[in-house]
């Protein structure tokens, strides 16, 4: 490096961050200068980043926040205090000195609920809006349970700072060229500079995806381009599948938000009613699908009669206005998967996902699953292997080796027969729909029982030519 910028303090030989008044810190950040310190901060100047929750329903479900986590640590910090300093950015609002969260969300809260006056931070001087959101994304992963909501909601404003957004290009353009690794020479007119730079920034997005949410890194541009087709207001609503949503009482699963905001693409108002209604009906993916179809050929949602009968009776709804159509993929009121503990149980239960939805098992897209639905003995072969797998770990264990098993299909198997998830957890946590998220599963079966068949009958045709040797 032949040439780099400072800023240089003339006058001050005894100069030290440490001891330094925070106003002159203030404007040494404003000239460039990055830096942090240890201080004792106002709890009255926290900034949480919440100023975009408009109504009662939000400020309950659509802060950045988990309710379970944040009793726990008011508890804790009732009986021990503080135990380790927030991280927060020093910026000017007005003439005065606000301090915007980054990492201690939960801490900062509770410091205002219990009235304490006084909070320990590191503080940073002269990080712009764009700092303090990269800084917030890879914060995120603190809190599972919103970490999805949280990158969906920071991503979005950082981005919007980013002189690609000001040329008018989506996020999910750059990531795809990232993901991709497309020249973007069309995209970017021929500037391969910019768009190497694009695609940087971009990579470092993907990269912080996986880091803060835990999904896996190709469903990134999935869930980019469902925060585009989505709106803050139902973005802050996602809360993962474990950790501090309410199962089993409509929580809206980071599966679930992939499913609406692709069925609603830009229609917040629909948006908005499937997830109010989820609540209370606790819909699973594919349902919100099925609704979320339906509500594109609703055109007026506050229609008072529509709204009586689509509040009490949602999935009965969308059936009659979709019944003109064929193959709708509907399922019954119940999809989450109960794993067979018959072999007949286990033929019913394919049976009639077969004859309900088409979707749910992609029939004849895959070698796998077509072969399950074309041989009714190794179908019910394969649902033996299942019955009373549940739990045993050494069985499944042996199970993960398999040849030619994807590391998707063995993830969906150990979740389903080791951690009892159900259908939307697996999905969740794979980063995938449910419909994908069970087509692992049941490839992975077959695949198990093809392996097991090839083995044994190996083993008699070997038994068959040692007893020919004998003879």
């Amino acid at each position: 490096v032949e040439e780099f910028s400072v800023v240089a303090i003339y006058g001050l030989p005894d100069f030290t961050v440490k001891e330094a008044d925070k106003n002159d810190l203030m404007h040494l950040g404003s000239l460039g200068a990055k830096f942090t310190r240890i201080e004792e901060v106002p709890v009255s100047t926290l900034s949480f980043d919440d100023d975009d929750i408009v109504d009662e329903d939000d400020a309950d479900d659509g802060s950045l926040f988990d309710k379970e986590h944040s009793e726990k640590l008011r508890k804790d910090m009732l009986k021990k205090g503080q135990d380790s300093p927030m991280t927060v950015g020093a910026v000017y609002s007005g003439k005065s000195v606000v301090h915007e969260v980054v990492d201690g969300y939960h801490r900062g809260k509770v410091f205002v609920a219990i009235g304490k006056e006084i909070c320990e931070a590191s503080v940073g001087y002269g990080w712009d809006e764009a700092d303090i959101y990269i800084k917030r994304i890879l914060a995120a992963s603190s809190v599972k349970s919103v970490a999805v909501a949280r990158f969906g909601i920071w991503s979005k404003k950082l981005y919007e700072k980013t002189k690609w957004s000001k040329m008018g290009l989506l996020m999910s353009q750059v990531a795809t060229l990232a993901i991709s690794d497309s020249s973007g020479k069309i995209l970017f007119e021929r500037d391969l500079d910019e768009a190497e730079e694009a695609k940087k920034w971009a990579r470092s997005m993907v990269k912080a995806f996986e880091a803060s949410t835990g999904l896996q890194l190709g469903s990134a541009l999935q869930y980019i381009k469902a925060f585009e087709a989505s709106d803050p207001s139902v973005i802050r609503k996602i809360r993962a599948a474990r950790g501090g949503g309410e199962i089993g009482r409509g929580t809206f699963t980071p599966a679930k938000f992939v499913a609406l905001a692709s069925a609603l693409e830009g229609q917040i108002d629909k948006q908005k009613l499937v997830y109010r209604i989820n609540k209370h009906h606790n819909f699973n993916v594919q349902q919100i699908k099925t609704v979320g179809e339906a509500l594109q050929k609703v055109k007026d949602i506050t229609d008072k009669e529509f709204l009586e009968g689509f509040e009490m009776d949602p999935i009965g709804v969308a059936v009659e206005i979709l019944s003109s159509n064929e193959d709708l993929g509907l399922v019954e009121e119940d999809e989450v998967v109960e794993i067979p503990t018959t072999e007949d149980e286990g033929v019913a239960e394919k049976n009639r996902r077969t004859r309900n939805s088409g979707r749910l098992f992609i029939q004849g897209t895959s070698p796998t699953s077509k072969f399950m639905h074309n041989n009714t003995n190794d179908s019910k072969a394969a649902a033996e292997i299942i019955k009373g797998s549940i739990g045993k770990k050494e069985g499944v264990s042996d199970w993960l080796k398999t040849p030619g098993l994807l590391s998707e299909e063995a993830a969906a198997l150990r979740f389903f027969l080791l951690e009892g998830f159900g259908i939307d957890e697996v999905a969740s946590e794979l980063g995938v729909s449910s419909i994908v998220a069970e087509r692992y599963f049941n490839n992975a079966i077959i695949k198990i029982h093809l392996h097991s068949r090839e083995k044994r009958e190996a083993k008699e045709a070997k038994e068959a030519r040692l007893g020919l040797d004998q003879d």
